[in-house]
């Protein structure tokens, strides 16, 4: 997996959008790590690229309610991973964020997708890693994750004044 220059063919991982957003990202894991969390792989910024918005991707276990990698939308290349006994509990701690742009679950249990798709609150979810990007999907979160829907007929029910105007004959 190549980090660097996005002009490159072979790079996978550019830059972030922002130094800011490498900043916040470093707080986010700097957070995780301070309280416990277990780095995988990554959790910095590459030495190579340090005058860049960079961020190493990172897989981070053991993480947890307190922490702000669980609390907050990681705009990186970071994967937090949260255990659960029950789907009750997976399903809890899903819907607990103010966020809810996209979900993902993976179970070979079709009907279990189903099930739990169904109670989560997010704006798109995907079984195993399906592409759920289509120009007819609409896109966009629930709660506090975008600013409405693009994409499909929501998203351009999203973008018109809807008018009702009632004449008498």
């Amino acid at each position: 997996k190549k980090l660097g220059d996005p002009a490159e063919e072979n790079t996978v991982f550019g830059p972030l959008a922002a130094k800011r957003q490498q900043k916040l990202l470093i707080e986010q894991v700097e957070d995780a790590r301070a309280k416990g969390a277990e780095f995988i792989i990554g959790g910095g910024v590459p030495e190579k690229y340090s005058n860049g918005a960079y961020f190493e991707p990172t897989l981070i276990a053991g993480v947890k309610e307190d922490m702000r990698a669980f609390r907050e939308e990681l705009f990186g290349p970071v994967l937090p991973i949260y255990t659960f006994k029950t789907e009750e509990e997976a399903i809890r701690k899903a819907n607990d964020t103010v966020y809810g742009l996209s979900g993902y679950v993976f179970t070979r249990d079709a009907e279990k997708f189903r099930r739990v798709a169904s109670k989560m609150q997010a704006g798109s979810i995907s079984h195993n890693g399906v592409d759920y990007s289509h120009p007819a999907n609409p896109f966009g979160g629930y709660k506090h994750s975008g600013l409405g829907k693009t994409g499909g007929r929501e998203g351009i029910r999203h973008c018109c004044r809807i008018k009702v105007i009632a004449e008498k004959k």
